[in-house]
This record gives structure tokens, C-alpha cells and sequence, in this order.
């Protein structure tokens, strides 16, 4: 299942995030606030009511039993003083309940409410509404009976002073919220401007471009993520080469068998004896088998270049090898006229290797003799032995080489001038030769003199690790 992008789902995300937290912190404010006011309107009712009460107590003349108190005379001077004064309420009740003062917008008596010390809230039926209050017991001098006085203020009226210093505390919240958001977005943006890049980046990769990413100012969380995406590039460019000049090397390799198959076919046709038939016959089947055991080797050396290791341990007679090769190629130099031979000093010619290799790397050289130098020429195979090693050198009388092509002869698709107009061929076969020694931790020499050319291989007896 196909995911939305994880840029958008985390903008989303931040901005839900966002105008929650602000609407949760607008809401706190809010709140918060109205209960500070709250508190600080209660506080001050407290001192108002202590204020009335103590102006009472002064007030209330208890010299003589027939002294008239008039309360809301008292109450009422005194509330003309306060700011707020149209917006507060007040009674004051004996202990029958009786009226002795209260303000115009008083709220409905509540005898059981009113008389209840500490604040209180007072339902108004008449305007739907809700009084704030507080009582305060007080003893009559004169009569020793309880008085409450009961001091408010209408909800609705406290509720539009609350929203004036409440709202303009919530408004910047408001405001700033498109904004955070915005920045959110262009944060985001920001953020995932590598990803994006590194996005286009790998959009633009083929076969063909396998280049690493540019690593240059990537987050630590990609960088690792980059560095493997590089080596996996790496290793598959690489993979892509190996597989391309298997590719060559195949056709390369195949050549020379193919040529001899061709060549035996012809004569077997032409000739009309059949014992000559039959040898031409026998040689196109040890050729077929050869071209198996190439095709054997390109695989083998496919597999090393991925990394597989071949087992050099095995025992090779290099003599026997040689004479097998020569055997196999010499019909191609009689087709050109040229003598080729195979020269030794001893019976003994063992050394630690692969025979597969080892055979790819003579069959190539002796091949490159007979085709590069020419009608008529001579070529000699020759082993000698020396300290830990066998040297093995094929020498040809032909065109020989320049200095240039020697130092260029063994990279991939070079061939010389004269080369390329001799002989076909794609220039794979001394990468092959080279490769081969390495494997087996040889030497390869050139020498080439007048008209004479000379590739000496040195071999050791034992391989090392």
C-alpha cells in the first residue's frame, strides 16, 4: 500500500499539533483568567461588606432604645462612593428577614441563601440571571438579634467586565496561530529540502550514471542512509562491468575455438579421404570440447570478479599444458604458413595453480603470435625453470612493437594500429593474460627487438597464502 508523503502527513500532523496546543492554551487562559478575576471581585466584595459593616456598627447609635437607624441611608451614602457602584447590590435583612436597606437592582430575596455566611450565588428568575455575592452576620446593638447584609454583582454585568481583560489576552494567541503555521510549513520545507534533492538525485540515476550522491550539507540522519546508497551504486556499476566484459571476454574467448571448428569443417569437406575425414572430424570434436571448457573458464572467471575464491591449490604440469595448447592451435598456423615450437629443459614442470587459467592464459599468448605476426613467421614456446619459478616465454619473429603499444597492451579494447587493420578482434585478450598472472602472483615481461616480440611469464612454483 502506497503511503501519502511523509512531508505532508508532518505538516498536517505540526499544524493539528499547533492549533491544538493554542487552542488548549487559549482556553487555559481564559479560564485561568476569569477565575483570577473572579478571586480578586470576591476579594474585593470582602472588603466592601467589611466596610458596610463597620460603618454600620459606627452608625448605629445604641444610646437610647427609641434611636431610629436608618440602614439604607447608612448603605446607600456609602455605595455612592464606590466606582462600580451602579453595577453592585446590596441588602441588608434582621432577623426575620425583614428589608432594613437594599440597592434598586437588588436581586430576589433568598432568605435561606442570603443567610448563609461566605459567598454565595443567587438566582434571578425575573432577568434569567445569576448574582454574585457574599454575606456577613452582624448582631443588632439594640436588640441583640443577628442581621446578615448580603453584598453582589449581577454575573452578567462582571461577565462583560471579564471579557474585556480576558479577550485581549486570547487575541494575540489568535492572531499568531496562521502565522506559526506558516512558519511550520516553510520549517518543514526547509527540513526536507535534502530529501527532496537527494530525491531528484536518485530519479536521475540509470545504468549508464551510477555516480555517488553528493554528500554535501546532508543531515546525520541521511548521511548514512547516503553512504549506502553509494556503495550499493558502487557494487551495482560494478556488477554492470563485470557482466559487460564477461560479455566480451565471451565472444573474445569463443573466437579462436570457433575459428578452429571452421577450419576442420572446410578441410573435411574438401578432402576426399576419409581417414583425412575422419582426423578433421575428430578435431572439430576435441575442439567443441575445448570451447566447452572456455566457456567453463569465463564462468569461473566471472566468479572470481564477484568476489568468489578459486581453489590455486592444484598441482599443474606447465610442459603438458603448453604441448596441449600448441597441439590445439597449430592449425591455424599452418593456415598462415608459420612454425610454431615448443621448447624444454626437463620433465618436471609442476607448479601450485589453476589449469583452466593457466590453459586461457597460453592459448591467449600463442593465439595474439599466430595472429599478429604475420605469414611465414615462427613462433616458439619456451620453459625454463629457475630458483622458486618457471618462466614461460612466447616469442615471435614478426612485426614486433613500439613502446607505446607496450605500455598500452594490456588495457582493455586497445589494439595498434597495424593491429586493427590485420586482425579482428576486440582488444580483450592481454586484460585476460594479465589478469590470469596476477591470480596466479606472476610476472609478465615484453621485450620486442627489430622484428622479434617476446612475452616471458614468470610463474612461482608455490603460491603465496
Amino acid at each position: 500500500m502506497k503511503l501519502h508523503s511523509v512531508k505532508r502527513r508532518l505538516v498536517f500532523a505540526s499544524v493539528l499539533l499547533c492549533l491544538a496546543v493554542i487552542t488548549v492554551s487559549a482556553i487555559w487562559v481564559y479560564i485561568g483568567t476569569r477565575q483570577a478575576i473572579l478571586e480578586v471581585n470576591d476579594e474585593h466584595f470582602r472588603e466592601i461588606n467589611e466596610k458596610l459593616l463597620k460603618l454600620l456598627l459606627i452608625t448605629h447609635s445604641p444610646a437610647g432604645k427609641d434611636c431610629d437607624f436608618d440602614a439604607e441611608k447608612v448603605v446607600g451614602d456609602s455605595m455612592k462612593n464606590e466606582p462600580t457602584s451602579q453595577s453592585y447590590s446590596y441588602l441588608l435583612l434582621d432577623s426575620n428577614g425583614k428589608i432594613l436597606a437594599k440597592s434598586k437592582n437588588a436581586p430576589p430575596e433568598d432568605l435561606v441563601q442570603m443567610r448563609h455566611l461566605g459567598f454565595d450565588n443567587i438566582k434571578d428568575p425575573t432577568h434569567k440571571g445569576v448574582w454574585r455575592g457574599v454575606t456577613v452576620r452582624l448582631t443588632d446593638p439594640q436588640t441583640g438579634l443577628p442581621m446578615w447584609l448580603w453584598f453582589g454583582e449581577d454575573m452578567h454585568l462582571r461577565a462583560e467586565v471579564e471579557e474585556k481583560i480576558v479577550i485581549p489576552a486570547i487575541v494575540p494567541l489568535v492572531i499568531s496561530t496562521p502565522f506559526l503555521c506558516l512558519l511550520l510549513v516553510l520549517l518543514t520545507n526547509y527540513l526536507f529540502a535534502p530529501i527532496n534533492r537527494l530525491e531528484k538525485e536518485v530519479s536521475r540515476k540509470t545504468i549508464t550514471n551510477l555516480t555517488p550522491l553528493s554528500t554535501k550539507n546532508v543531515p546525520r540522519e541521511l548521511y548514512s542512509f547516503i553512504e549506502r546508497l553509494n556503495f550499493l551504486f558502487h557494487e551495482v556499476d560494478a556488477a554492470w562491468k563485470r557482466e559487460k566484459r564477461f560479455n566480451q571476454d565471451s565472444a573474445h574467448e569463443l573466437r579462436t575455438p570457433l575459428a578452429v571448428i571452421m577450419l576442420n569443417a572446410e578441410n573435411a569437406l574438401q578432402t576426399t579421404d576419409l581417414e583425412q575425414r575422419a582426423y578433421h572430424l575428430e578435431q572439430i570434436k576435441r575442439s567443441i570440447k575445448r570451447s566447452e571448457r572456455t566457456i567453463e573458464q569465463l564462468l569461473t572467471l566471472a566468479k572470481v570478479d564477484n568476489g568468489l575464491l578459486i581453489d590455486f591449490s592444484h598441482t599443474v604440469d606447465l610442459i603438458s599444458l603448453l604441448q596441449e595448447v600448441v597441439a590445439e592451435l597449430v592449425p591455424l598456423a599452418l593456415k598462415q604458413n608459420q612454425k610454431i615450437m615448443l621448447e624444454t629443459e626437463g620433465q618436471a614442470s609442476e607448479i601450485q595453480g589453476n589449469e583452466i587459467f593457466l590453459g586461457c592464459l597460453f592459448r591467449n599468448l600463442i593465439d595474439n603470435a599466430i595472429r599478429y605476426s604475420g605469414e611465414g613467421a615462427s613462433i616458439c614456446v619456451d620453459i625454463r625453470e629457475e630458483d622458486n619459478s618457471f618462466q614461460v616465454s612466447v616469442t615471435d619473429n614478426g612485426r614486433g612493437m613500439s613502446q607505446e603499444e607496450i605500455e598500452r597492451v594490456f588495457e582493455r579494447f586497445y589494439r595498434g594500429s597495424q593491429a586493427q587493420s590485420k586482425v579482428n578482434g576486440v582488444g580483450l585478450g592481454m586484460a585476460i593474460v594479465q589478469r590470469i598472472v596476477g591470480l596466479h602472483q606472476g610476472d609478465i615481461d615484453i621485450t620486442s627487438e627489430d622484428d622479434s616480440l617476446a612475452f616471458v611469464i614468470t610463474l612461482p612454483k608455490v603460491r603465496k597464502g
